[in-house]
């Protein structure tokens, strides 16, 4: 059989897991509640389908479920991460982009001379993508289009998509976090709201 078939299926089928991780962590948030068996259950069920072992930012949310330092109250904000959801008085989840990789300690954004990659959608007081991509090439910023090995920035947009996992951005954030394992990469994957906190004390 065609080894590029047999790729393309595997990709598939590990796509819709991620959907239905995605929509069993949704259904977990309904309720504004979390407790320790739909935690277990979360973790049987990403283990079972081995979903840990082909994408990356489940296996972040996998890790993050099994570290024991983590309370149920962590593990629900980590949750609300994953989805690229906030809870809403009415308890609906808002559409927003993952929160789940970002950086937790960024001390300093260097501009002059970094490279930097803008994915999703920019809404701030700066203007869109475009606008963002010029103050960092005033800055001294280099913009780039993919997520090369090589890259210090790689700057998610506030807001996402239903199946933003899915999409041009999910695909780029998973591919530096794939690069982020190596002893030559440095990328650090950033928040539009956190570059804007660094563009506004430059």
């Amino acid at each position: 059989m065609d080894k590029s078939f047999n790729t393309c299926n595997q990709e598939r089928v590990i796509d819709k897991n991620v959907d239905e991780c995605i929509g069993i962590c949704k259904g977990v948030l309904s309720d504004d509640e979390f407790n320790e068996n739909e935690k277990n259950y979360l973790i049987d069920w990403i283990r079972k389908n081995e979903l840990h072992k082909h994408n990356q930012i489940v296996k972040l949310l996998y890790t993050e479920l099994n570290d024991s330092t983590n309370t149920l109250e962590d593990l629900k904000t980590v949750l609300i991460g994953f989805t690229g959801g906030t809870l809403t008085p009415s308890d609906e989840v808002q559409n927003m982009t993952t929160s789940l990789p970002i950086e937790k300690d960024l001390k300093v954004i260097e501009f002059d001379n970094k490279t930097f990659c803008l994915t999703g959608t920019f809404s701030s007081a700066y203007g869109n993508r475009k606008a963002i991509a010029n103050i960092l090439v005033d800055k001294g910023g280099i913009i780039k289009n993919t997520t090369p090995q090589v890259l210090d920035y790689l700057v998610i947009g506030e807001f996402g998509n239903n199946d933003w996992i899915h999409s041009s951005y999910g695909r780029k954030i998973e591919k530096a976090m794939g690069n982020q394992k190596s002893s030559y990469c440095n990328t650090k994957i950033i928040s539009e709201s956190q570059l804007l906190q660094f563009l506004k004390n430059e």
